[in-house]
């Protein structure tokens, strides 16, 4: 794993998948997943998330 890249809190993870969920962008697009996040969704955090995804699905017990 890359060292720069950070676990997200539950709450950015929550957000993550409303996003996701939402349509609204692809999520390769992390530039426009920064602009509108509310959480501090950042490029480290959201490669994180999509490295560990349905770990932290589990983890943090949200649905996907």
């Amino acid at each position: 794993m890359n060292s720069d890249r950070k676990k997200p809190s539950k709450e950015q993870f929550e957000e993550y998948v409303a996003i996701r969920n939402s349509g609204v962008t692809n999520m390769f697009d992390v530039r426009f997943i920064e602009d509108i996040s509310s959480t501090g969704l950042d490029r480290p955090t959201c490669m994180y998330i999509m490295e560990h995804f349905v770990a932290l699905a589990e983890e943090y017990q949200v649905d996907i």
